[in-house]
């Protein structure tokens, strides 16, 4: 006989997933299922307290994923599941996971989804027009994302709302946010907003989550630079970092001899960047950044393709209440020894020189002097000497 004393809640963080805590008097089967899909299944016998203990965090968390999402509203279908537990060949218990984790004490999942993006960016976003940005959201009912417009005409302000998006209840979208997509929903498009506001509320117009802002921004950075990256919470975030940034070629040869001859027959190759964030302005832009560091699933965008990168060295020293800044290095997950950059359609023009050299076949040496230079032509040879 088996009895439940405790189990996972109905909606869990992947991250924070309760173990299964089972009272038996002998061996017990345990099976776990994926929708569906069986996953787990052993056989579990009692401590001498007469009971036993099945942990699913890291099991479940291992099987849930983000993808980079591909089109405006981005369904998650990787980063959710139904899981079933059965006892004995017994359904005893049904919940659902959300790839998501949380340190510190741990809100309901249900309303912490209900009420957040997943992630942990600042609330007042500075973009710039085509940078891309996103948030993900799981949908605890159905609802809809609002966008509010703030603008002015003939000098008196304004706004204007619509809707973006309407979800199902128990799925998980990633939204696309990027201010020139945002705008294009404006009436008509033409108008110049100073900022936006976007939230989550129900089809009848409850507000369930906080309000996001996004201020346009042209400010100039030498070093300015886009990452993409999977946060600690599921969902998927662009960060912008404008500390500097350089880079060297590492190169590794091996070789052999081959009939006593020393050759070359292999080459590591790695293009390293070191990369500093800047000053992090705000304590919240710190947290932020911290999440950057803490995932494993980053990305570099270059001229708009999300390449891959792994960070082989990361300092984030830094004291609470004071102006700190991060640096990494990097390097491409795929990179290889070759160059690739675009020729000129057109030759620049030539720039004319009084002591230019011109090539001129003569039979026999010849000396031409000009200035305080003597040129000796011979055969299409030309040398300068100075006398």
């Amino acid at each position: 006989m088996a009895t439940i004393i405790s189990y996972p809640a109905t909606l869990s963080f992947s991250g924070n997933v309760s173990p299964l805590v089972v009272s038996a008097s002998d061996a017990t089967s345990f099976v776990l299922k994926k929708n569906g899909i069986e996953m787990l299944n052993e056989v579990y016998f009692p401590d001498n307290t007469g009971k036993f203990k099945v942990e699913l965090k890291q099991l479940i968390d291992s099987t849930l994923s983000i993808d980079i999402p591909t089109v405006n509203m981005y369904q998650q279908l990787n980063a959710y599941a139904t899981f079933t537990i059965f006892i004995n060949n017994v359904l005893v218990h049904t919940f659902k996971v959300v790839k998501s984790g949380m340190d510190g004490i741990l809100p309901l999942a249900d309303a912490f989804f209900k009420s957040n993006f997943l992630t942990w960016q600042p609330q007042d976003m500075k973009v710039k027009y085509q940078e891309p940005q996103w948030l993900t959201y799981f949908a605890t009912t159905d609802c809809r994302i609002r966008v509010k417009y703030y603008y002015t005409v003939n000098n008196v302000a304004a706004t204007q709302q619509t809707t973006l998006y309407t979800m199902s209840t128990g799925r998980c979208y990633s939204l696309n946010m990027k201010y020139s997509h945002l705008r294009g929903y404006m009436n008509p498009p033409t108008l110049k907003p100073t900022h936006i506001e976007v939230w989550a509320e129900t089809l009848a117009g409850v507000k369930l989550s906080y309000v996001q802002r996004y201020q346009l921004t042209d400010a100039y950075d030498r070093f300015d630079d886009l990452f993409l990256f999977e946060n600690s919470l599921g969902g998927v975030d662009v960060i912008r970092f404008n500390g500097w940034m350089e880079n060297s070629d590492e190169h590794t040869v091996s070789t052999a001899v081959f009939n006593d001859i020393t050759k070359e027959y292999e080459l590591e190759y790695h293009r390293v960047f070191s990369k500093n964030t800047g000053y992090l302005k705000t304590e919240t832009f710190r947290i932020w950044a911290l999440d950057f560091f803490s995932t494993i699933n980053r990305y570099h965008i270059v001229n708009g393709v999300n390449k891959r990168i792994l960070l082989p060295k990361v300092d984030t020293k830094n004291t609470i209440g004071e102006l700190n800044d991060f640096s990494f290095d990097f390097y491409y997950a795929e990179e290889d020894k070759y160059e690739h950059y675009s020729r000129l359609t057109e030759l620049p023009a030539v720039e004319t020189d009084e002591l230019a050299v011109v090539p001129e076949w003569v039979a026999s040496p010849v000396v031409i002097t000009h200035g305080n230079l003597a040129a000796l032509y011979s055969d299409s040879l030309i040398t300068y000497h100075q006398i």
